[in-house]
């Protein structure tokens, strides 16, 4: 019962941040509004979000959740434009916002420094993105259960770090998958969407493990799932 109020006021806090961030993210662009300048065509998103996300980030300095929201989305905007080493920075600074005084971590930092290793996992550095990953599943372990949807996210990163640092201990990683995905499965259904995001990552796991068989079993299971949901012509 505590952990399910808890849930219910933290939703409530989302709600009210998701609002107070699309209002800056809005201010973000307004200030840098390219009718307002010369030279407007030439300008790019990245000199819009860095002109604009620096003022408004400025105006919230005596707020460091604000900042640490904003800094958040900003990082996931650039790194969703490929610009890998600009979203790694913002989101470190996010995680530094979000850190609380005292070490006591909580599911903003959690989330920033999910998405921090998922960049540095791109930018193929693999041991500097695992204990960001580490902590972001060890926080949200904590916090919220050993059986949340967010603990299966933070296992499938966990996983894919480990993956891609050639670890031999090819059962631990495969540990990791198996658990996101029992855990999706019990929230969300075993033919979810959801579950079959886990199989597709651990379908990538095997087959670099040249475990072929189970790979394409892995991926058809998956696929067939996607196509039942979302129909065959769906992007996913």
């Amino acid at each position: 019962a505590e952990r399910a109020r808890v849930e219910r006021d933290r939703a409530r806090l989302e709600v009210r941040k998701a609002e107070q961030v699309s209002r800056l993210l809005i201010e973000v662009f307004d200030t840098s509004d390219p009718t307002r300048e010369a030279r407007a065509d030439q300008r790019t998103v990245r000199e819009v979000l860095e002109r604009g996300g620096g003022k408004v980030l400025e105006r919230l300095s005596g707020e460091p959740e604000l900042q640490g929201a904003l800094l958040h989305v900003l990082g996931r905007v650039h790194g969703k434009l490929g610009q890998y080493q600009r979203a790694s920075e913002l989101l470190e600074e996010a995680v530094r916002r979000r850190r609380a005084p005292g070490g006591r971590a909580d599911l903003d930092l959690a989330e920033s420094l999910h998405e921090l290793s998922a960049v540095l996992l791109l930018m193929d550095r693999p041991a500097a993105a695992e204990p960001a990953a580490r902590e972001a599943l060890a926080t949200r372990q904590a916090l919220l259960g050993a059986e949340h949807p967010l603990v299966a996210e933070s296992l499938v990163q966990l996983a894919r770090v480990r993956d891609i640092r050639n670890d031999l201990r090819g059962g631990e990683v495969e540990g990791y998958y198996r658990r996101a995905l029992a855990i999706e499965g019990r929230a969300h259904g075993a033919e979810s969407i959801e579950a079959a995001r886990v199989l597709d990552a651990m379908a990538e796991f095997l087959l670099r493990q040249s475990r072929h068989r189970e790979a394409e079993a892995t991926y058809r299971r998956a696929l067939a799932i996607i196509e039942a949901r979302l129909g065959a012509d769906h992007l996913e």
